[in-house]
């Protein structure tokens, strides 16, 4: 749904003019807007196309995996810990947003 949202705005659609509206409504939350519009800066600086989508999703889950990283430094986990649970994290996201 990313993708979809993010061609049509690199396009010059609005979201209210999309099939997006139908299911959702015109209201996003912050995190699932900020993925968007990464999504549609990319494409708008290399073009749509679908080469570009795992350069995209590889800049997305490395940031997500370093975001964990940084919260769970502040626990009182060992490092080894804290990067299994952030890897965890991060392919559990990835599994559930593909489907």
């Amino acid at each position: 749904m990313y993708v979809y949202v993010a061609k049509n705005l690199a396009n010059g659609l609005l979201i209210t003019d999309t099939d997006f509206v139908l299911y959702h409504g015109t209201q996003m939350s912050p995190n699932w807007a900020l993925i968007v519009y990464i999504y549609t800066g990319f494409f708008l600086i290399f073009g749509i196309e679908e080469q570009i989508l795992p350069t995209i999703n590889f800049f997305l889950y490395s940031y997500l995996f370093f975001f964990f990283v940084y919260i769970l430094e502040m626990t009182n986990l060992k490092r080894n810990q804290i990067y299994l649970i952030s890897l965890f994290v991060v392919v559990i996201i990835t599994r559930f947003q593909k489907q």
